[in-house]
């Protein structure tokens, strides 16, 4: 409870004092900024519990924030390359940002994959019960 209520005021407090300067992006981070601020709390109290420390997270994090600046590169790329050779409409914005974010997902995806992310399995073994259960029963 302590943790949501320091997250609260956190947010609040830079939500306030960064709407004006930075508009929408000053409650982004003001958002970003609690959530850390939240999970510093959390490791701070309970870091003599393993199970809730956040050093074991540290080497996934590295891998997303990886896979985060290969998706970052790949979609900025993108973007330039539309932005110079699609007419200035907005279905052109469309259709761009619409692909643009499906390219997006899958290199991120396909990056956390190939750097081999904890919980590939699981992912595996959730597709393969799906699959499963979306086939038609013979009779």
């Amino acid at each position: 409870m302590r943790a949501a209520v320091l997250s609260f005021f956190v947010n609040l407090g830079l939500s306030i004092a960064l709407m004006g300067p930075l508009s929408i992006v000053g409650l982004a981070v003001a958002g970003n900024v609690a959530v850390v601020a939240q999970a510093w709390y959390l490791h701070a109290t309970h870091a003599q519990t393993p199970q809730l420390a956040l050093l074991h997270l540290l080497g996934g994090l590295g891998k997303i924030a990886i896979a985060s600046s290969v998706m970052g590169l790949v979609v900025a790329a993108g973007w330039w390359v539309a932005s110079r050779n699609l007419p200035a409409t907005r279905l052109a914005d469309a259709v761009a940002v619409t692909v643009l974010v499906v390219a997006g997902v899958l290199v991120y995806g396909g990056a956390l994959w190939f750097l081999r992310i904890e919980g590939r399995e699981e992912l595996v073994a959730l597709i393969a019960r799906f699959r499963g259960r979306a086939k038609p029963e013979k009779a």
